[in-house]
């Protein structure tokens, strides 16, 4: 048992393992060992006589070697400390230095078991003193020795020895220390020397000797363990694993010292079953328990904090959920004695008690020359270097028997020298599937006809596998086409790392495979000169990927596709594809990434239909261009069948167009692009593959020799219907396919498979230029169609030039209703941005959504459309952009038909606080759900019958109508009856005053504002104030209206609140009485005081009603008679809708209200009539802020009209974009 410390070149009975007693190995072939009756170590007695024997009996050099570690000049001492040593001694044993060592280690082999024993030490004779000493720890030497045999116990040395010559300077030289290499210390003695059997072990196979490791923990690196830790486990049924939860450095004292030596290797399986937080697990050989210093050294097996300084990262990091097979060659590392193996799981997180992992199967090994390791499915095993001729087609001519490869010490490595065809054997069979691979690193050094390597299931290529066995990596030589070739070959002097997908290679399918025996070697030169050519192949690994596989989603399923990569060709025989290129696929499926020349098709799990809806969808990403980019829906293993199934994104290649579609546009190298292609508008039928092409034939990368150039990747593969549009009629559902088609052929410039629109069920978008229809599944006829009431939501998020939709009878879009025209117009336009050019092509609805807004539509085309006689056939969309093909974006939804429509309500009546549309819906709706004989409660449709109307604007101009009536009982005209005519001049004083005219803003003493006080106190509270009739107030279509002041009566400057940008003249060119012009204030100017209010863009509602009574307050009460403020900007009108008034900085706000005001309205369903009163509640004037802010809690933040309040009420320091965007309209800019 080499390293035991068993010398004496006999087979006697000796416990190095700790049994629980000494035994032997035996000559029975069924009994490899026994235990022997012989006394153990606690009663040993030392013999009457010392040696015991003859002190002369031969001790060869082996032995000494065996039992007791290199001599060392000088006296021993301890090791660590350099302190005496206790011994058993006697002198004149020898007479000559020769006969030294093997006397002394003869007179000390009785104490080789003794308890304490650490080694022996001899004088030379030139010392003077011929002496042997036998070396104990302090406490050890043994008693009741024979006569003539000496002890010296004035040591306190506990611990291995070591000779130090400066112990004794003049002698020094001339003693020789051996230390004892199966010494034992007292830590050792009280785990494994009590004489009791080992029970709680882990087995470690140490150079072949089974070892057992005590479970005597003790803790490594000190300060490292927490307190209330777990220990790890052993597993105590078979003593082959520990396992460990939570943070622990543990460290276990061998049997004995081992040896690690340069060729010794450590293997053992790790088990990762849950993370550490920041941690590690690792495993250590070291001399001592602390972490640090050059005896030992760990090797970290995972680690979740990144590289861990000062220790050996092993290349085989193990995954979570995953076991490895670790083989490390520890010898590489270090060297030396080792007492302790060590398992460290660290884990410095909030939870210590994180990570779960275990080791088992421990083996340390020293390696023998003459075999070649090689890593199979994860296990390192060594091929004995039994070489055999490799034969051709049976025929054993190759091969130059006269020559041999010659494996490298370190067995990693196999150098061939001249012509050789030559096969190891396996060491046991091995299953090639079409997922096995085998990897290798390579150099050549001098170039031959070829160079290839196999796999075989004989010695003879072409015998099972018809000449496939074989790839070669490298030739000069023509026959090796008969061979398989990687793509990337060698180059001579370059060393390079190969992965040769040999299941590839023999065209494997799922769940075959064939069965080899051999790894063999080709270096074939045929030339008269045998021993020419040289290469090297090393670090071989034989495993079988487990290759993802491929995940779609095809028609809203999950579909997984077996990553079998088989060879595209482009037509029939035409093979493209380099085997070598295996594309790579995510971890979860997703994503296929090709790299260097690939055509490559993976067969579907079931075959799939394409039908004219069908899109495929997928992410394409370019990292590096090559000739051309293309994923295929393939029914062949070929492309050029003429279906034109492939689809081109990206290359540097224009491709044939009989190989499938180039899809704009192009991804450039470095982007990602999402694509949608409506392939059912390329093609219809069976889909059985899945196909990927990255092509690279040298034509374009010239340099690449090795078709190595390319990469990229697609992502995210979805095959799909494009859903429905969904059509209500009459209730029921028309589920119209995503067939899209060109409405109007000469208008539809983009092509529809590279750019659709988006049908989502109820709802249609479309970006961009394109008129679109839809085939109707049945079509509808007049009789079908009745009434023919149209109901949709539309929003225009960026305008086009036209949108509309259209129910027409064919493809063509109708044009102008005349008698004479056999086309009639069949579009309804919800937003013309066009400018329009008369006889216009579509029916424009009365209220035209801007862009920004959504707005709900019914529509009585029955009365819109003229000449109705034939079927309906189409449901189309205008979505014109002639300046912009790519620009424009709005949405159809909700789409419903009604063919008859009748009205529910008898009479009803109902009240409101506020008489808005939206209220009064409400209303109307809530009557309707209390009516029983109420099927829907849509009250716009119901309005519709009521009031016969043609579009949803006459119900909305109805309800306005009907509740301005019923303000006119509480109004009162302010400007007429009071204030309206000047006596002296015969002028209207308020409009003139609007204008900034009339002694109102010219006079300090004149009796207007006493009128003003007048009417404030008799009516501004109680009755709704008219508002005036004034080019500057007419058609404020925000719903808001501002005042700005420059003067005052009272003070030489008026009290300011903002900063005049611009004024506009040609918007309020009555009051500057100019055509067009503008004033640009440059500097702050800070001499204009602003007021507004607002009521918002519902006609009927009551603060529409009290929008004179707001003018009133701000423009004649708040700032003329409170605050003596007048005269306007000039070329400005003093007050005025929005667009009139000039571009400012600031404006205060002001809001009325009526509180307690009521709306009763009543419906006479007889007489067909609505009528309504109002009473009115208490009217106030408050402070509502700033207008901008109080303008956007009326009509809504994200309002088209709150943006433009916004371009008129700047805010501080906005005059300068306010102004360089007005004059950017002239062509001008500020500077």
């Amino acid at each position: 048992m080499p390293g035991k410390g068993l010398g004496g070149g006999h087979n006697y009975c000796r416990n190095p393992v700790g049994e629980s007693k000494a035994w032997c190995y035996t000559t029975d072939p069924g009994k490899r060992w026994e235990s022997c009756s012989v006394p153990d170590c606690a009663t040993y007695t030392p013999p009457s006589t010392i040696p015991g024997g003859d002190l002369t009996a031969v001790v060869s050099p082996e032995m000494l070697s065996d039992a007791y570690s290199a001599p060392i000049a000088g006296w021993c001492v301890n090791a660590a400390n350099g302190e005496k040593v206790d011994t058993v001694n006697q002198d004149d044993l020898y007479a000559s230095d020769a006969e030294g060592p093997s006397t002394c280690y003869n007179f000390c082999e009785p104490f080789v078991n003794t308890p304490g024993y650490v080694g022996m030490q001899w004088n030379t004779v030139a010392s003077g003193t011929v002496r042997c000493r036998c070396l104990f720890d302090d406490g050890d030497v043994p008693t009741a020795l024979p006569a003539g045999v000496r002890t010296v116990t004035d040591g306190t040395s506990v611990g291995p020895v070591v000779g130090k010559s400066a112990w004794v300077p003049s002698v020094g030289e001339n003693q020789y220390c051996y230390p004892f290499k199966g010494y034992m210390d007292a830590t050792r003695r009280a785990i494994y020397g009590t004489g009791e059997p080992l029970t709680d072990y882990l087995n470690f196979k140490v150079y072949g000797t089974e070892v057992r490791v005590a479970n005597a923990e003790k803790q490594y690196d000190q300060n490292q363990n927490y307190i209330n830790k777990m220990s790890p486990a052993f597993d105590n049924a078979t003593h082959a694993s520990l396992s460990a939860t939570g943070n622990t450095w543990s460290a276990y004292m061998l049997p004995e010292e081992i040896n690690i030596h340069k060729d010794s290797v450590l293997q053992f399986n790790f088990t990762l079953e849950e993370e550490t937080v920041d941690g590690f697990q690792a495993v250590c050989l070291d001399n001592d328990t602390e972490e640090t210093g050059s005896n030992g050294k760990c090797f970290v097996l995972r680690s979740s904090q990144g590289w861990i300084q000062n220790m050996v990262n092993v290349v085989t990091q193990t995954g979570l959920g995953e076991t490895s097979v670790q083989s490390i060659p520890v010898g590489d590392f270090f060297v030396g004695p080792v007492n302790y193996i060590v398992f460290i799981q660290d884990s410095d997180g909030a939870d210590r008690s994180m990570g779960r992992s275990s080791i088992g199967g421990l083996k340390l090994l020293s390696l023998e020359n003459e075999q070649l390791q090689i890593e199979i499915d994860g296990q390192v095993e060594y091929l004995k270097n039994d070489q055999v001729s490799y034969k051709n087609n049976g025929q054993d001519n190759e091969d130059t028997k006269d020559y041999w490869m010659r494996l490298s010490e370190d067995y990693t490595a196999v150098q061939i020298n001249g012509n050789q065809w030559k096969a190891l054997p396996l060491n046991s069979p091995y299953n090639v599937t079409v997922n096995t691979i085998l990897e290798l690193d390579s150099v050549i050094d001098q170039s031959v006809d070829f160079h290839a390597i196999c796999l075989d299931t004989d010695t003879s290529r072409s015998n099972v596998l018809e000449g496939n066995e074989c790839v070669v990596l490298q030739n000069i030589k023509e026959a090796a086409n008969k061979f398989h070739h990687v793509t990337t070959k060698l180059e001579v002097s370059v060393a390079k790392r190969t992965a040769i997908p040999f299941g590839s290679f023999w065209n494997l399918k799922e769940d075959e495979y064939v069965t080899v025996n051999y790894l063999a070697f080709i270096q074939d030169n045929d030339q008269s000169v045998k021993h020419n050519g040289r290469s090297t192949w090393s670090n071989f690994r034989l495993y079988n990927v487990e290759n993802e596989p491929i995940r779609l989603s095809v028609f809203g399923e999950n579909m997984t596709v077996a990553n079998i990569q088989e060879p595209l060709e482009n037509a029939v025989g035409d093979l493209q594809d380099s085997r070598d290129h295996v594309m790579s696929v995510s971890s979860d499926g997703r994503t296929i990434t090709a790299t260097s020349n690939s055509w490559k098709m993976m067969a579907l799990p079931e075959t799939i239909m394409v039908t004219p809806a069908t899109v495929l969808k997928f992410d394409f990403t370019l990292y590096e261009e090559s000739e051309l980019h293309a994923i295929c829906l393939l029914d062949e293993n070929f492309i050029m069948d003429g279906r034109n199934d492939c689809f081109f994104t990206a290359g540097l290649q224009d491709h044939s167009t009989t190989q499938g579609e180039k899809i704009t546009p192009y991804t450039l190298e470095g982007e990602m692009r999402s694509y949608d292609i409506n392939v059912g508008s390329y093609f219809t039928g069976e889909v059985k593959y899945l196909g990927i092409i990255m092509d690279n034939d040298l034509s374009f990368t010239p340099g690449d020799v090795e078709r190595t150039l390319g990469q990229s990747s697609w992502s995210n593969i979805e095959i799909y219907n494009l859903p429905t549009l969904d059509i209500g009629f009459n209730g029921d559902t028309i589920a119209v396919e995503n067939a899209q088609i060109s409405y109007d052929t000469n208008q539809d410039s983009t092509p529809i498979q590279d750019h659709m629109a988006t049908i989502d069920g109820p709802s249609i978008n479309m970006v961009g230029n394109m008129w679109r229809a839809l085939k109707l599944p049945t079509p509808l006829s007049v009789s079908d169609l009745g009434d023919f009431i149209v109901s949709f939501e539309f929003t225009v998020a960026q305008a086009a030039e036209i949108h509309s939709i259209c129910f027409d009878e064919n493809l063509e879009s109708g044009q102008q209703d005349n008698p004479k025209n056999e086309d009639p117009r069949r579009c309804v336009s919800p937003a013309y941005f066009q400018k329009k050019t008369y006889p216009l092509h579509q029916i424009l609805t009365d209220f035209q959504t801007r862009e920004g807004e959504s707005h709900r539509y019914v529509l009585n085309l029955s009365k819109l459309f003229d000449r109705m006689s034939n079927p309906i056939n189409y449901i189309a969309f205008q979505h014109d952009n002639d300046a912009d093909e790519s620009a424009g974006d709005s949405t159809f939804s909700n789409i419903t038909i009604t063919t008859f429509l009748a009205s529910c309500l008898g009479d009803f009546s109902f009240q409101l606080s506020d008489c808005t549309t939206e209220l009064f819906l409400g209303k109307v709706a809530e009557a309707m759900d209390a009516n029983a004989t109420c099927t829907s409660t849509d009250p716009l449709m119901e309005l519709m019958v009521i009031l016969d109307a043609t579009q949803e604007t006459d119900v909305y101009k109805h309800i306005e109508k009907i509740c301005t009536s019923a303000y006119k009982t509480e109004q009162y005209d302010f400007a007429d009856n009071t204030l309206g005519i000047d006596q002296a001049t015969e002028r209207q004083l308020v409009k003139e005053y609007i204008d900034g005219g009339t002694v109102m803003n010219y006079e300090v003493e004149d009796d207007s504002a006493v009128k003003i006080g007048q009417v404030n106190d008799k009516y501004a509270t109680s009755r709704l104030l008219s508002w005036p009739k004034h080019h500057a107030l007419d058609n404020c279509d925000v719903g808001a209206a501002m005042c700005c002041f420059v003067a005052s009566r009272t003070n030489s400057e008026p009290v300011s609140n903002s900063d005049l940008c611009y004024v506009d003249m040609k918007a309020s060119k009555r009051t500057a009485h100019v055509q067009d012009g503008w004033s640009i204030y440059g500097e702050p100017t800070d001499n204009v005081y602003c007021e507004g209010f607002a009521w918002g863009k519902d006609s009927g509602s009551l603060s529409n009603a009290l929008k004179g009574n707001a003018l009133f307050h701000v423009g004649f009460v708040d700032n003329l008679f409170s605050n003596g403020n007048v005269e306007q900007v000039p070329g400005a009108p003093l007050c005025g809708c929005m667009d009139r008034m000039p571009v400012v900085t600031n404006a205060t706000c002001t809001n009325v209200t009526a509180s307690g005001s009521v709306v009763d309205v009543s419906f006479d369903s007889t007489a067909g009539l609505f009528d309504a009163s109002f009473t009115i509640g208490d009217i106030g004037y408050d402070d509502c802020g700033d207008l901008s802010s109080h303008y956007k809690a009326v009509v809504g933040a994200d309002s088209p009209d709150a943006a433009y309040i916004d371009s008129r009420v700047v805010g501080d320091g906005g005059c300068h974009d306010a102004i360089n965007g007005f004059l950017s309209k002239k062509g001008l800019v500020k500077g």
